[in-house]
């Protein structure tokens, strides 16, 4: 507040009387950085100093884009700037998003096996390739699918009910995992794109004239002794 008088060539004291007078302070700038991809998450609040004065032109505005822009976000495509009035101003963000491609082989291997984990048969396989494009979040580090080509499901492959090795005949007991007792085949499988490669498959056999000392698988899964 500054007062000022004049006495003109006099060198009279003036004495000013201030009985009461008004304050309005100036209110505190704010800017609110949204993350709209994540719901309207409000991000930090930064680069505003107590009893600063915001406007559109303002370089705490500049500075905290910058320093969301260099943490992968970026403005969204229009209105990213909303006055709230009283010198606070939210920015709307969106994050950055690369498209990549992605090649992936997935390979399901069958095994068969008797009561005690010995193989009756050579293993079988079969592989497909799927090419996908996908978008990744650069701020979330995530990858979701946008399009995807070639087959995703692997053949269905027949299981024999009995297998001979070395004249001992290993009579189907059930498939592994998630296949009934009995089950004679090897059903068709969609694997999880985003998941493991190598798919795992057990057909297990039991012997009819299993040796007495060995365990036996029962039609449960579970092994018993026959001693």
């Amino acid at each position: 507040m500054c007062i000022t008088g004049s006495t003109g060539w006099s060198s009279n004291t003036q004495k000013i009387k201030i009985d009461q007078f008004t304050y309005r302070s100036r209110p505190d700038g704010k800017i609110t950085y949204i993350d709209d991809d994540k719901n309207g998450e409000t991000l930090n609040n930064l680069f505003v100093h107590n009893g600063e004065k915001i406007d559109e032109n303002n370089t705490s505005i500049s500075n905290g884009i910058n320093y969301w822009t260099n943490q992968n976000y970026e403005l969204i495509d229009s209105n990213w700037l909303v006055n709230k009035g009283n010198g606070h101003y939210e920015i709307h963000l969106k994050h950055k998003v690369n498209t990549v491609s992605e090649l992936k082989t997935f390979e399901e291997v069958i095994n068969y096996v008797d009561q005690n984990g010995n193989e009756l048969a050579p293993s079988t396989a079969q592989k497909i390739t799927v090419s996908r494009k996908l978008k990744h979040d650069l701020v979330t580090d995530k990858y979701t699918e946008v399009s995807h080509n070639g087959t995703t499901t692997f053949d269905e492959v027949p299981v024999n009910a009995v297998i001979t090795k070395n004249g001992v005949d290993y009579r189907l007991d059930y498939v592994d995992p998630g296949y009934a007792a009995g089950n004679k085949s090897v059903k068709a499988i969609s694997p999880n794109l985003d998941g493991t490669t190598l798919i795992s498959i057990t057909v297990h056999y039991t012997s009819e004239t299993p040796d007495s000392r060995s365990d036996v698988t029962n039609d449960s899964g579970a092994k018993e002794n026959t001693t």
